[in-house]
Order: structure tokens, then C-alpha cells, then sequence
């Protein structure tokens, strides 16, 4: 009984100092959320490899090191059991690999990640696998025609934004082999203003939320 009361107690602290850290990072004191973040790592709580991860590879509250980063989003794609924090730390790693940034510059690697974290649900990865394909990036896929359409419309029917731009682009101008079609462009407009006045609502609420807990 004493060892499992010993352990909750050090669970406990682990998520408090990665809490601190969070809260840090959302007042914008990087400084104080990366000296938290790595505390936390140090006690080994994995969210806090992610968390320190983004911030290695921002450069925000620690100089910018992208090998760092790269260790850290390594370690919590490996160990986070979480989907959607699993999908996000393969974003990154994919962007890291897709530009060369403290790893050997490697196309299908990228590639190869983000399928993983669009298998995840992960947005972002999906309008990024249309980007790939749309810019000849994934030249030794075989079934690359029309795959830009498939992913932006993933991205797009998965929230967004950003995908549901370019498939306005894309119907508008008949561009990347997509057949014009100006229904389905209006139909992607009147998402985009849908999804954009919803994040505003949204944005009103937290900051009328604050202002209230002030």
C-alpha cells in the first residue's frame, strides 16, 4: 500500500509541473513553460516529450534546435498513448523530415509519418499530403493523380480550413487535373464561412471567459 501511495504521490507532482508548464505556455512565458516542460520530462512524464518537442522546434523559451526537437517528438510518437497527441508529434516529425531540419532530408519519410497521423485524424496531415502530392513531392507513388483532390477534401471535410481554400482554388480554375466545377467551389466557399464564423464564435467565448475568471 505504501508503494502505491508513493507512486500516485510522484504521478501526482509529474502532472503538476507539466500543468505549470502549460499554463506558462498559454500566458506566452516560454521561458518558465520549457523549464517546466523539462522537469517534467526529467520525471519522466511523456506528454511533457511533445510539449518540449514543439518548443525545441519553434524556438520558443529555448534557442531553436531542431536535432532537439526531432529527439523529443521521437520519443513521445513512441511512448504517448494518446491518438491525437500520437498524430500530432508524426506531424511534426513529418515537417522535420520533409524540409531537412535536423535529419537527412527524406520525402517518403515525411510522407510515410503523415499517413500516419491522417490514419489518426489528423488535419493538418492530411492537407499536407495534398500539398506533397500537388507539389510532385511524392514522385514515386504511382497512384499520385488526382491524390491532392483525395487529401484536401479529407483535410477539408475534417475542418480545415486551410484545404478547403485550396479546393475552392482547385474547382474554380479546373487545376491539378480536377475537373472545374463551380458548384463544388461555391459549396467549398460556404464551408470556409461556416468554419471561419464558428472559430470566431468560438475566440469571442474563450476571451469573454477570461475576462470573466479576471
Amino acid at each position: 500500500m505504501r508503494n502505491e501511495s508513493s507512486d500516485m504521490t510522484k504521478k501526482k507532482h509529474r502532472e503538476e509541473v507539466f500543468w505549470l508548464g502549460k499554463q506558462a505556455e498559454e500566458a506566452g512565458d516560454y521561458d518558465a513553460a520549457a523549464m517546466k516542460y523539462q522537469e517534467a520530462v526529467d520525471l519522466k512524464y511523456v506528454p511533457a516529450e511533445l510539449a518540449l518537442g514543439k518548443l525545441y522546434y519553434f524556438g520558443a523559451g529555448v534557442p531553436q534546435d531542431y536535432e532537439k526537437a526531432h529527439l523529443y517528438l521521437q520519443r513521445a510518437r513512441e511512448k504517448i498513448k494518446n491518438r491525437e497527441k500520437t498524430a500530432e508529434a508524426l506531424y511534426y516529425l513529418a515537417q522535420l523530415f520533409r524540409h531537412g531540419l535536423g535529419v537527412d532530408q527524406s520525402s517518403m519519410r515525411a510522407h510515410n509519418r503523415l499517413q500516419l497521423a491522417a490514419k489518426l485524424g489528423n488535419s493538418d496531415a492530411m492537407c499536407m499530403l495534398g500539398e506533397m502530392f500537388e507539389n510532385g513531392e511524392c514522385a514515386w507513388n504511382k497512384s499520385r493523380r488526382l491524390r491532392e483532390e483525395y487529401w484536401y477534401r479529407e483535410a477539408a471535410y475534417a475542418g480545415n480550413t486551410q484545404a478547403m481554400h485550396r479546393l475552392i482554388q482547385l474547382y474554380k480554375n479546373g487545376e491539378c487535373g480536377v475537373q472545374k466545377d463551380d458548384a463544388e467551389a461555391e459549396y467549398w466557399s460556404e464551408q470556409v464561412d461556416a468554419a471561419e464564423k464558428k472559430n470566431r464564435v468560438d475566440l469571442d467565448k474563450i476571451m469573454h471567459d477570461d475576462v470573466l475568471e479576471i
